[in-house]
Protein backbone atom coordinates (compact mmCIF):
# COMPACT_ATOMS: atom_id res chain seq x y z
CA UNK A 1 0.00 0.00 0.00
CA UNK A 2 1.10 3.62 -0.92
CA UNK A 3 1.23 5.45 2.64
CA UNK A 4 1.68 9.64 3.08
CA UNK A 5 3.35 11.71 5.63
CA UNK A 6 4.43 15.18 4.82
CA UNK A 7 4.09 15.46 1.05
CA UNK A 8 6.32 12.04 1.70
CA UNK A 9 4.68 8.94 -0.02
CA UNK A 10 5.65 5.14 0.62
CA UNK A 11 5.12 3.34 -2.95
CA UNK A 12 5.05 -0.07 -3.17
CA UNK A 13 5.44 -2.65 -5.86
CA UNK A 14 4.00 -6.29 -6.13
CA UNK A 15 7.67 -7.33 -6.67
CA UNK A 16 11.29 -5.77 -7.91
CA UNK A 17 10.57 -6.34 -11.76
CA UNK A 18 7.66 -3.90 -11.51
CA UNK A 19 9.63 -1.02 -11.12
CA UNK A 20 12.34 0.51 -13.29
CA UNK A 21 14.72 3.61 -13.59
CA UNK A 22 15.61 5.48 -16.66
CA UNK A 23 18.23 7.72 -16.86
CA UNK A 24 19.86 10.15 -19.93
CA UNK A 25 23.50 11.15 -19.79
CA UNK A 26 22.81 15.26 -19.17
CA UNK A 27 19.49 15.38 -17.97
CA UNK A 28 18.44 17.32 -15.24
CA UNK A 29 15.70 14.71 -14.58
CA UNK A 30 14.97 10.83 -14.52
CA UNK A 31 12.27 8.61 -14.70
CA UNK A 32 11.03 5.79 -13.18
CA UNK A 33 7.77 2.98 -14.40
CA UNK A 34 5.86 1.07 -12.13
CA UNK A 35 3.20 -1.17 -11.89
CA UNK A 36 0.78 -0.54 -8.88
CA UNK A 37 -1.94 -2.50 -8.01
CA UNK A 38 -5.34 -0.78 -7.67
CA UNK A 39 -5.19 -1.50 -4.21
CA UNK A 40 -1.99 0.14 -3.35
CA UNK A 41 -3.20 3.47 -4.73
CA UNK A 42 -2.80 6.43 -2.46
CA UNK A 43 -5.81 7.85 -1.59
CA UNK A 44 -6.01 11.81 -2.26
CA UNK A 45 -2.62 11.56 -4.75
CA UNK A 46 -1.85 15.76 -5.08
CA UNK A 47 -2.63 16.88 -8.50
CA UNK A 48 -1.33 20.40 -8.92
CA UNK A 49 0.28 20.31 -11.80
CA UNK A 50 -2.87 18.54 -13.41
CA UNK A 51 -4.50 21.11 -16.06
CA UNK A 52 -7.82 19.24 -16.17
CA UNK A 53 -9.76 19.28 -12.65
CA UNK A 54 -11.87 16.31 -11.71
CA UNK A 55 -15.15 18.66 -12.05
CA UNK A 56 -16.47 17.27 -15.44
CA UNK A 57 -15.62 13.25 -14.77
CA UNK A 58 -18.79 13.32 -12.77
CA UNK A 59 -20.41 14.82 -16.27
CA UNK A 60 -18.86 12.39 -18.73
CA UNK A 61 -19.89 9.20 -16.12
CA UNK A 62 -23.04 9.69 -16.35
CA UNK A 63 -23.27 9.22 -19.86
CA UNK A 64 -24.12 5.61 -21.30
CA UNK A 65 -20.65 5.79 -23.53
CA UNK A 66 -17.64 7.17 -23.77
CA UNK A 67 -14.33 6.71 -22.74
CA UNK A 68 -14.89 7.09 -18.83
CA UNK A 69 -16.84 5.19 -18.77
CA UNK A 70 -15.32 2.48 -20.70
CA UNK A 71 -12.45 2.64 -17.92
CA UNK A 72 -14.50 2.19 -15.34
CA UNK A 73 -16.19 -0.77 -16.42
CA UNK A 74 -12.82 -2.21 -17.28
CA UNK A 75 -11.34 -1.10 -13.70
CA UNK A 76 -14.28 -2.70 -12.42
CA UNK A 77 -13.91 -5.64 -14.32
CA UNK A 78 -17.17 -5.64 -16.31
CA UNK A 79 -16.08 -5.07 -19.36
CA UNK A 80 -13.24 -6.85 -21.37
CA UNK A 81 -11.00 -9.38 -20.30
CA UNK A 82 -10.03 -9.40 -16.43
CA UNK A 83 -5.92 -8.30 -15.59
CA UNK A 84 -5.45 -6.21 -18.69
CA UNK A 85 -6.01 -2.90 -17.68
CA UNK A 86 -2.12 -2.01 -17.39
CA UNK A 87 -1.85 -2.90 -21.30
CA UNK A 88 -5.00 -1.06 -22.29
CA UNK A 89 -4.66 2.58 -20.37
CA UNK A 90 -2.08 4.93 -20.82
CA UNK A 91 -1.53 5.39 -17.02
CA UNK A 92 -0.65 8.28 -14.77
CA UNK A 93 1.89 10.50 -14.92
CA UNK A 94 3.30 12.04 -11.57
CA UNK A 95 6.46 14.83 -10.91
CA UNK A 96 8.39 14.03 -8.02
CA UNK A 97 10.54 15.97 -6.52
CA UNK A 98 12.99 13.01 -5.68
CA UNK A 99 12.16 9.21 -5.54
CA UNK A 100 14.18 7.13 -2.88
CA UNK A 101 14.17 2.98 -2.54
CA UNK A 102 14.01 1.24 0.79
CA UNK A 103 14.06 -2.02 -0.20
CA UNK A 104 13.35 -4.42 -4.01
CA UNK A 105 9.53 -3.29 -3.53
CA UNK A 106 9.58 -0.23 -1.54
CA UNK A 107 10.40 3.55 -2.81
CA UNK A 108 9.65 6.83 -1.12
CA UNK A 109 8.01 9.68 -3.43
CA UNK A 110 9.29 13.33 -2.39
CA UNK A 111 5.67 14.61 -3.64
CA UNK A 112 5.87 18.70 -2.38
CA UNK A 113 3.64 21.56 -3.43
CA UNK A 114 3.35 22.17 -7.23
CA UNK A 115 4.29 18.69 -8.18
CA UNK A 116 2.21 15.88 -8.31
CA UNK A 117 0.14 14.00 -10.86
CA UNK A 118 0.46 15.66 -14.09
CA UNK A 119 -1.44 13.34 -16.33
CA UNK A 120 -4.31 10.74 -16.44
CA UNK A 121 -6.20 12.49 -13.48
CA UNK A 122 -9.29 10.78 -14.95
CA UNK A 123 -7.95 7.51 -14.92
CA UNK A 124 -6.79 8.21 -11.18
CA UNK A 125 -9.52 9.42 -9.79
CA UNK A 126 -12.10 6.39 -12.06
CA UNK A 127 -9.79 3.48 -9.97
CA UNK A 128 -10.31 5.79 -6.65
CA UNK A 129 -13.75 5.65 -6.89
CA UNK A 130 -14.36 2.04 -8.07
CA UNK A 131 -11.88 0.81 -4.85
CA UNK A 132 -14.64 2.95 -2.67
CA UNK A 133 -17.76 1.38 -4.33
CA UNK A 134 -16.20 -2.02 -5.08
CA UNK A 135 -14.79 -2.43 -1.72
CA UNK A 136 -12.68 -5.50 -2.24
CA UNK A 137 -9.33 -6.77 -3.87
CA UNK A 138 -9.45 -5.75 -7.38
CA UNK A 139 -6.35 -8.05 -9.50
CA UNK A 140 -5.93 -5.27 -11.76
CA UNK A 141 -2.13 -2.55 -11.70
CA UNK A 142 -2.29 0.40 -13.78
CA UNK A 143 1.14 2.17 -15.30
CA UNK A 144 2.65 5.03 -13.22
CA UNK A 145 5.25 7.10 -15.05
CA UNK A 146 7.26 9.25 -12.58
CA UNK A 147 9.46 12.58 -13.78
CA UNK A 148 11.84 13.31 -10.94
CA UNK A 149 13.81 16.55 -10.95
CA UNK A 150 14.23 19.64 -8.82
CA UNK A 151 11.60 21.35 -11.52
CA UNK A 152 10.85 25.41 -11.48
CA UNK A 153 7.01 26.05 -11.74
CA UNK A 154 7.56 26.89 -15.21
CA UNK A 155 8.87 23.65 -16.13
CA UNK A 156 6.14 22.10 -14.16
CA UNK A 157 3.77 23.37 -16.11
CA UNK A 158 6.02 23.08 -19.65
CA UNK A 159 5.86 19.35 -18.83
CA UNK A 160 1.59 19.09 -17.92
CA UNK A 161 1.10 21.27 -20.95
CA UNK A 162 2.87 19.06 -23.38
CA UNK A 163 1.37 16.04 -21.65
CA UNK A 164 -2.07 17.78 -21.67
CA UNK A 165 -2.00 18.87 -25.77
CA UNK A 166 -4.78 16.98 -27.10
CA UNK A 167 -7.59 18.19 -28.33
CA UNK A 168 -10.02 17.89 -25.33
CA UNK A 169 -8.01 20.76 -23.28
CA UNK A 170 -8.91 24.08 -24.71
CA UNK A 171 -6.23 26.54 -24.59
CA UNK A 172 -7.54 28.69 -21.85
CA UNK A 173 -7.32 26.26 -19.22
CA UNK A 174 -3.69 26.30 -19.74
CA UNK A 175 -3.85 30.75 -19.41
CA UNK A 176 -5.59 30.47 -16.24
CA UNK A 177 -2.93 27.53 -15.27
CA UNK A 178 -0.66 30.49 -16.22
CA UNK A 179 -2.18 32.81 -14.19
CA UNK A 180 -3.23 35.29 -17.28
CA UNK A 181 -6.48 36.03 -15.73
CA UNK A 182 -4.98 36.57 -12.04
CA UNK A 183 -5.67 40.28 -12.34
CA UNK A 184 -9.54 39.89 -13.37
CA UNK A 185 -9.59 37.76 -10.09
CA UNK A 186 -8.02 39.97 -7.98
CA UNK A 187 -10.32 42.97 -9.56
CA UNK A 188 -13.47 40.73 -8.36
CA UNK A 189 -12.15 40.27 -4.48
CA UNK A 190 -15.00 40.46 -2.30
CA UNK A 191 -17.68 41.39 -5.49
CA UNK A 192 -20.62 39.45 -6.06
CA UNK A 193 -19.51 37.88 -9.45
CA UNK A 194 -16.46 37.06 -7.65
CA UNK A 195 -17.57 33.48 -7.13
CA UNK A 196 -19.20 32.77 -10.18
CA UNK A 197 -16.98 33.41 -13.15
CA UNK A 198 -15.70 30.47 -14.76
CA UNK A 199 -11.50 30.48 -15.54
CA UNK A 200 -11.26 27.47 -17.22
CA UNK A 201 -13.28 24.62 -19.11
CA UNK A 202 -13.63 22.28 -16.13
CA UNK A 203 -14.18 25.01 -13.49
CA UNK A 204 -17.00 23.98 -10.86
CA UNK A 205 -18.16 27.71 -10.29
CA UNK A 206 -21.39 28.22 -11.97
CA UNK A 207 -23.67 30.98 -12.02
CA UNK A 208 -26.83 30.72 -9.47
CA UNK A 209 -28.74 31.66 -13.02
CA UNK A 210 -28.59 28.91 -15.45
CA UNK A 211 -29.55 31.60 -18.02
CA UNK A 212 -26.61 33.64 -17.27
CA UNK A 213 -24.39 31.14 -17.66
CA UNK A 214 -22.56 31.86 -21.17
CA UNK A 215 -22.28 35.22 -19.26
CA UNK A 216 -20.03 33.88 -16.63
CA UNK A 217 -17.30 32.91 -18.55
CA UNK A 218 -13.54 34.24 -18.48
CA UNK A 219 -13.41 34.29 -22.33
CA UNK A 220 -16.48 36.58 -22.75
CA UNK A 221 -15.41 38.98 -20.24
CA UNK A 222 -11.67 39.15 -21.44
CA UNK A 223 -13.31 39.82 -24.88
CA UNK A 224 -15.92 42.65 -23.41
CA UNK A 225 -12.77 44.35 -21.67
CA UNK A 226 -11.64 44.84 -25.49
CA UNK A 227 -14.47 46.84 -26.27
CA UNK A 228 -13.29 49.89 -23.85
CA UNK A 229 -9.67 49.37 -24.57
CA UNK A 230 -8.57 53.05 -25.81
CA UNK A 231 -4.80 52.47 -25.77
CA UNK A 232 -4.41 50.23 -28.30
CA UNK A 233 -4.61 52.51 -31.53
CA UNK A 234 -7.85 52.37 -33.80
CA UNK A 235 -7.36 48.84 -36.04
CA UNK A 236 -3.78 48.36 -35.27
CA UNK A 237 -4.93 45.03 -33.55
CA UNK A 238 -5.96 42.24 -35.08
CA UNK A 239 -9.43 41.77 -32.71
CA UNK A 240 -9.73 45.59 -32.52
CA UNK A 241 -13.60 45.48 -34.42
CA UNK A 242 -16.12 45.96 -32.14
CA UNK A 243 -18.40 42.56 -33.55
CA UNK A 244 -15.41 40.91 -32.65
CA UNK A 245 -16.36 41.20 -28.87
CA UNK A 246 -19.19 38.85 -30.07
CA UNK A 247 -17.64 36.32 -32.86
CA UNK A 248 -14.28 36.03 -31.38
CA UNK A 249 -13.80 35.48 -27.93
CA UNK A 250 -10.44 33.03 -28.42
CA UNK A 251 -8.74 35.46 -30.47
CA UNK A 252 -9.12 38.12 -27.95
CA UNK A 253 -8.13 35.76 -24.67
CA UNK A 254 -5.39 34.86 -26.89
CA UNK A 255 -4.33 38.73 -27.07
CA UNK A 256 -4.89 39.17 -23.16
CA UNK A 257 -2.63 36.50 -22.85
CA UNK A 258 0.14 37.88 -24.85
CA UNK A 259 -0.28 41.70 -23.60
CA UNK A 260 0.15 41.50 -20.02
CA UNK A 261 -0.25 45.01 -19.78
CA UNK A 262 -4.58 44.57 -21.10
CA UNK A 263 -5.00 42.60 -17.87
CA UNK A 264 -3.14 44.99 -15.68
CA UNK A 265 -5.05 48.20 -17.13
CA UNK A 266 -8.14 47.39 -17.72
CA UNK A 267 -9.02 44.60 -15.22
CA UNK A 268 -10.11 47.61 -12.88
CA UNK A 269 -13.18 47.84 -15.14
CA UNK A 270 -14.70 44.12 -15.22
CA UNK A 271 -17.09 44.36 -11.36
CA UNK A 272 -18.62 47.37 -12.99
CA UNK A 273 -18.63 46.01 -16.28
CA UNK A 274 -20.43 43.14 -15.18
CA UNK A 275 -22.94 44.82 -13.32
CA UNK A 276 -23.83 47.57 -16.32
CA UNK A 277 -23.84 43.81 -18.77
CA UNK A 278 -26.44 42.03 -16.30
CA UNK A 279 -28.48 45.15 -16.16
CA UNK A 280 -29.08 45.50 -19.97
CA UNK A 281 -29.22 41.85 -20.85
CA UNK A 282 -32.37 41.67 -17.72
CA UNK A 283 -33.66 44.96 -18.24
CA UNK A 284 -33.62 45.27 -21.95
CA UNK A 285 -35.29 41.76 -22.42
CA UNK A 286 -38.06 43.32 -20.23
CA UNK A 287 -37.88 46.57 -22.05
CA UNK A 288 -38.09 44.44 -25.43
CA UNK A 289 -40.58 41.59 -24.57
CA UNK A 290 -42.70 44.78 -23.79
CA UNK A 291 -42.10 46.88 -26.82
CA UNK A 292 -43.14 43.56 -29.01
CA UNK A 293 -46.02 43.40 -27.28
CA UNK A 294 -47.14 46.76 -27.38
CA UNK A 295 -46.13 47.57 -30.81
CA UNK A 296 -46.56 44.40 -32.61
CA UNK A 297 -49.52 43.92 -35.26
CA UNK A 298 -51.33 40.89 -36.48
CA UNK A 299 -49.40 40.84 -39.94
CA UNK A 300 -45.93 41.65 -38.49
CA UNK A 301 -44.93 37.88 -37.30
CA UNK A 302 -41.40 37.62 -37.60
CA UNK A 303 -41.20 40.90 -35.95
CA UNK A 304 -43.45 38.92 -32.72
CA UNK A 305 -40.75 35.62 -33.24
CA UNK A 306 -37.94 37.67 -33.16
CA UNK A 307 -35.06 35.57 -31.17
CA UNK A 308 -33.67 38.42 -29.45
CA UNK A 309 -34.59 37.03 -26.08
CA UNK A 310 -34.44 33.77 -23.96
CA UNK A 311 -38.06 32.14 -24.26
CA UNK A 312 -39.50 33.16 -20.68
CA UNK A 313 -40.18 30.57 -18.41
CA UNK A 314 -43.53 29.38 -17.25
CA UNK A 315 -42.78 29.66 -13.67
CA UNK A 316 -42.74 32.90 -11.44
CA UNK A 317 -38.78 32.85 -10.09
CA UNK A 318 -39.14 35.31 -7.12
CA UNK A 319 -35.09 36.05 -6.40
CA UNK A 320 -33.21 38.64 -7.89
CA UNK A 321 -30.23 38.72 -9.94
CA UNK A 322 -26.87 39.19 -7.87
CA UNK A 323 -25.41 42.15 -9.67
CA UNK A 324 -28.34 44.37 -9.99
CA UNK A 325 -31.05 43.20 -7.85
CA UNK A 326 -33.67 43.16 -10.78
CA UNK A 327 -36.24 40.30 -10.11
CA UNK A 328 -35.42 37.23 -12.03
CA UNK A 329 -39.25 37.02 -12.77
CA UNK A 330 -39.86 35.02 -16.05
CA UNK A 331 -36.36 35.15 -17.29
CA UNK A 332 -37.01 36.58 -20.63
CA UNK A 333 -33.42 38.59 -20.90
CA UNK A 334 -31.98 39.92 -23.70
CA UNK A 335 -29.16 37.21 -26.11
CA UNK A 336 -25.82 37.85 -25.81
CA UNK A 337 -25.98 38.99 -29.41
CA UNK A 338 -27.74 42.08 -28.38
CA UNK A 339 -26.21 42.93 -25.24
CA UNK A 340 -22.90 43.09 -26.55
CA UNK A 341 -23.26 45.66 -28.95
CA UNK A 342 -25.00 47.75 -26.62
CA UNK A 343 -22.65 47.44 -23.94
CA UNK A 344 -20.33 48.17 -26.59
CA UNK A 345 -22.36 51.52 -27.31
CA UNK A 346 -21.06 52.87 -23.25
CA UNK A 347 -17.11 52.55 -24.39
CA UNK A 348 -16.78 56.20 -24.16
CA UNK A 349 -17.11 55.98 -20.51
CA UNK A 350 -13.51 55.11 -19.70
CA UNK A 351 -10.57 56.47 -19.28
CA UNK A 352 -6.93 55.61 -18.47
CA UNK A 353 -4.73 57.62 -15.36
CA UNK A 354 -1.46 56.01 -14.39
CA UNK A 355 -2.08 52.90 -16.16
CA UNK A 356 -5.09 51.89 -14.81
CA UNK A 357 -8.34 52.07 -16.07
CA UNK A 358 -11.84 53.66 -14.47
CA UNK A 359 -15.27 54.44 -15.38
CA UNK A 360 -16.53 57.71 -15.53
CA UNK A 361 -19.93 57.43 -15.11
CA UNK A 362 -20.88 55.27 -11.67
CA UNK A 363 -23.56 52.45 -12.14
CA UNK A 364 -26.05 54.44 -11.01
CA UNK A 365 -25.93 57.16 -13.41
CA UNK A 366 -25.40 54.48 -16.07
CA UNK A 367 -29.01 53.01 -15.23
CA UNK A 368 -30.04 56.91 -15.73
CA UNK A 369 -29.01 57.29 -18.82
CA UNK A 370 -29.45 53.67 -20.37
CA UNK A 371 -33.73 54.22 -19.04
CA UNK A 372 -33.44 57.72 -20.61
CA UNK A 373 -32.42 56.26 -23.73
CA UNK A 374 -34.30 53.39 -23.88
CA UNK A 375 -37.03 54.29 -26.54
CA UNK A 376 -34.53 54.98 -29.10
CA UNK A 377 -32.34 51.66 -28.38
CA UNK A 378 -35.71 49.49 -29.10
CA UNK A 379 -36.36 51.29 -31.97
CA UNK A 380 -32.64 50.92 -33.00
CA UNK A 381 -33.22 46.95 -32.04
CA UNK A 382 -36.29 47.08 -34.54
CA UNK A 383 -34.99 49.31 -37.43
CA UNK A 384 -31.94 47.34 -37.58
CA UNK A 385 -33.62 44.10 -36.37
CA UNK A 386 -35.69 43.99 -39.70
CA UNK A 387 -32.55 44.61 -41.64
CA UNK A 388 -30.83 41.81 -39.85
CA UNK A 389 -34.61 39.54 -40.92
CA UNK A 390 -34.67 38.66 -37.10
CA UNK A 391 -32.09 37.21 -36.57
CA UNK A 392 -29.88 37.66 -32.91
CA UNK A 393 -26.52 36.85 -34.52
CA UNK A 394 -26.91 39.03 -37.24
CA UNK A 395 -27.31 41.80 -34.90
CA UNK A 396 -24.10 41.13 -33.02
CA UNK A 397 -22.21 41.02 -35.88
CA UNK A 398 -23.46 44.16 -37.61
CA UNK A 399 -21.22 47.10 -37.50
CA UNK A 400 -23.83 49.45 -37.88
CA UNK A 401 -25.86 47.94 -35.39
CA UNK A 402 -23.21 49.03 -33.15
CA UNK A 403 -22.73 52.29 -34.62
CA UNK A 404 -26.29 53.26 -34.32
CA UNK A 405 -26.32 52.42 -30.68
CA UNK A 406 -23.08 54.15 -30.10
CA UNK A 407 -24.45 57.53 -31.39
CA UNK A 408 -28.08 57.09 -29.67
CA UNK A 409 -25.86 57.18 -25.89
CA UNK A 410 -24.05 59.85 -27.06
CA UNK A 411 -26.95 61.63 -27.96
CA UNK A 412 -28.85 61.45 -25.20
CA UNK A 413 -25.61 61.76 -23.51
CA UNK A 414 -25.52 65.41 -24.55
CA UNK A 415 -29.13 65.53 -23.86
CA UNK A 416 -29.05 65.08 -20.29
CA UNK A 417 -25.98 67.96 -19.71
Amino acid sequence: MMYTKKDRYTIRVANPSAMKRFNEDGRKYSEMDARITFNDLVVNLPNDPNIRSNEILGKQLNKKKGTPVTVKKTARQEEGTPGLFAVKNKGITVIAKDIKKFNETTYEAHIPSGYGIADGIKTYSIIQEVIKEENRIIDESVKINFIIGDFTDDEILEISTGLNSGDEVEQWSIFDQQGVFNPIKQALKGHAAENWIRYNETDPKKHEHTVLDSFANVRHVVSLLKLFDITSPPKTTKHQELTEAYTNMAGHVEEFASKTELGDVYSSLVPQMLEMEEYIRVRGGELWNDFVKETAKPKDKEFKANSFTNKPKKEFNNKTYPLTGLPVGYQGVLSKALTVPMLAAFRDFVKVEDKEAEWTINITQFIELFEGASEAILDDMRSYGQTCEWNSNSMGRSEQFYKALHKTIQLHTIEGK
